[in-house]
């Protein structure tokens, strides 16, 4: 079972090293792994994601950070997607 939460905000980084190093240096709001690429990012991850209001992406690669970006951008459009590279 996964865990729930109320963040309306989330960070997708690349993988679980990421995600510690990420929450360890502070990050307060959920972080979860997307895979080394955009085509590993599965669309029922991005079902989850449908009720976040802020999407922060954190991807090795800035061609897999636009191409999840535009996927996210066209699946929930009510969020705010925003790249760091």
């Amino acid at each position: 079972m996964g865990i729930k939460s109320t963040s309306v905000d989330v960070l997708i980084c690349n993988g679980e090293l990421d995600r510690i190093i990420a929450i360890q240096d502070g990050v307060k709001i959920p972080v979860v792994t997307g895979g080394c690429s955009a085509q590993e990012f599965k669309d029922e991850w991005i079902n989850a994601l449908k009720n976040m209001r802020n999407i922060y992406i954190c991807l090795k690669n800035d061609s897999d950070i636009e191409e999840l970006a535009d996927r996210l951008s066209n699946m929930i459009p009510s969020a705010s997607i925003y790249k760091i590279s």
